[in-house]
């Protein structure tokens, strides 16, 4: 199997789930805990991806990336980015 995997998917929301999946086929042969926090991921940062970044505008999308090693797997969603500037909220500060 190889090392890294890649998939692009359009932003859409319904799209999400396809992500969750993808990640799950790749994971098949893993723990079923690993398999259930990976696709937990997955999932959070394709659907922040969709909801908060440029990815869910017309024609977006998204990228996961799966890399496997020896001792853990390495996931990445990669979106489009946004227009407003990145910044970090302290937890009890309003969204």
């Amino acid at each position: 199997m190889p090392k890294n995997w890649g998939r692009s998917f359009p932003g859409q929301p319904w799209q999400v789930a396809e992500a969750r999946h993808f990640v799950a086929a790749l994971l098949e042969d893993e723990p079923p805990s690993l398999v259930y926090d990976a696709v937990l991921v997955v999932g959070e940062l394709a659907a922040n991806a969709v909801r908060h970044t440029r990815s869910g505008w017309y024609r977006g999308w998204f990228l996961v990336l799966v890399g496997f090693a020896d001792d853990f797997v390495r996931i990445q969603v990669i979106d489009q980015g946004s227009d407003d500037e990145p910044m970090v909220r302290s937890v009890n500060s309003p969204v």
